[in-house]
């Protein structure tokens, strides 16, 4: 663990669910949540320093100097040309980041993104995140380890996963927990792109994670720190081994493609307790809502063409954990009847 704490804002971007409701009802799968950030870094400048950006004077070695708009990288050792974006070192992948493998005036190289998103205020206490990664080996007789990083809004270490690029027995993925580091049985392949994916379930401090479709953990504590469960940043970090920063391996890491999710906690699909007729004739829908989605009501009287969304009061947001929310259908209605489904999106 590096246990250096990175130095803000976050785009969000919805998808969406939906449930169909044909007086029975049929799920599909539900939203992947918001989308916090993704790049394929093809919109970066190209050259060294450009990951996080050229700062206009060289700051201290370990100083955090963060970019602009619209990325919001930082990163220490700016200006030192030991990460920046290259223009196609992963054949076919286009651009690229990367750390290494130039000499930094530190032991400890990182860059990271701040996103200080706070999931249980937010209702969404599930953070994933999908990066595809390549790690090179060294040839100069030097080997360093790379890491992928979670810190909280307070800068506290998290945990997070470490590649040791070492030949031996220490070689491959090992898990992180801010405490302890154990090693898992997946060895990342030298110098070749592969995706991560990690999946983090603060409410109850898991974690999984899973490299070129295979599992490297499950199910595992996230944190033993005790600190707070929150997503303040996420960095891509070089440990060099050697105490002295000119001893580094001339290893490196590409990240070819970075994407963090917030998904909102809840059930798989809306729960519908029910679609009955009241007095006066009047279709009501109740089913259960969760916080961190919004829900809309739509319907059809074909099931042909377009579903509507223009019913009076059929937006629901701001939920309680485990709301019954009701909705009552007084305008008129075609002899044949309607059709309704209920889209379920993550809140912005």
């Amino acid at each position: 663990m590096l246990g250096t704490s990175p130095g803000s804002g976050s785009p969000s971007h919805v998808a969406a669910a939906c449930l169909v409701i044909l007086i029975a009802c049929t799920g599909l799968p539900p939203a992947a949540g918001g989308e916090l950030f993704d790049t394929n870094f093809d919109e970066f400048p190209v050259g060294a320093d450009q990951w996080a950006g050229v700062p206009a004077t060289l700051p201290p070695c370990n100083a955090p100097f963060c970019g602009p708009d619209p990325w919001n990288w930082c990163a220490n050792n700016a200006g030192r040309m030991v990460h920046g974006i290259d223009p196609d070192q992963l054949n076919g992948l286009g651009q690229t980041a990367y750390l290494g493998p130039d000499t930094p005036c530190t032991t400890d190289v990182l860059v990271y993104r701040r996103f200080d998103h706070d999931p249980f205020t937010e209702g969404t206490a599930r953070i994933q995140v999908d990066t595809q990664i390549a790690i090179a080996p060294s040839r100069n007789g030097y080997d360093d380890s790379f890491f992928i990083s979670f810190f909280n809004i307070a800068n506290e270490y998290l945990g997070g996963l470490r590649f040791v690029n070492e030949p031996g027995p220490y070689y491959g993925i090992w898990r992180l927990d801010g405490v302890n580091e154990f090693q898992t049985v997946s060895q990342h392949v030298p110098g070749s792109p592969g995706v991560i994916f990690i999946d983090i379930d603060m409410e109850n401090n898991r974690w999984s994670a899973f490299y070129l479709g295979t599992t490297i953990f499950a199910n595992r504590t996230f944190t033993s720190t005790g600190y707070d469960l929150d997503l303040g940043s996420v960095a891509f970090e070089w440990q060099i081994h050697d105490p002295m920063a000119a001893n580094h391996g001339d290893n490196w890491m590409q990240i070819a493609d970075f994407c963090v999710f917030a998904v909102p906690v809840g059930e798989p699909t809306p729960t519908v307790e029910s679609v009955t007729l009241d007095p006066n004739g009047y279709p009501v829908l109740t089913f259960t809502g969760e916080p961190g989605w919004d829900y809309q009501i739509q319907y059809s009287n074909s099931l042909v063409g377009i579903w509507r969304t223009d019913l009076p009061g059929s937006f629901f947001t701001g939920i309680d954990p485990k709301q019954t929310l009701t909705y009552t259908d007084t305008t008129t209605r075609q002899p044949a009847g309607r059709y309704y489904r209920i889209e379920r999106t993550a809140t912005p």
